[in-house]
């Protein structure tokens, strides 16, 4: 399993994992729920290097949402 993790509560909160071709293959707005590694049809990805991006706003903040960028690794 696979996600960001925090010790803060969020507002807003979308996490997404992206191949190299832009596919969405893992979306999410619960920060419970975390990537298993597979895609939205339920197999499961290939080796490879995926991007992943994260949009959040921590509960209290009054800024704009932030964004982090990065990638991930998958070895099997």
């Amino acid at each position: 399993m696979y996600g960001p993790v925090s010790n803060c509560e969020y507002s807003q909160y979308d996490f997404q994992v992206i191949d190299r071709w832009g596919h969405v293959l893992f979306r999410s707005i619960d920060p419970a729920l975390l990537w298993n590694g597979g895609g939205e049809s339920g197999y499961y990805a290939p080796d490879a290097t995926y991007t992943w991006l994260l949009s959040y706003r921590f509960k209290g903040a009054s800024s704009a949402m932030e964004k982090q960028l990065g990638s991930v690794n998958v070895l099997r």
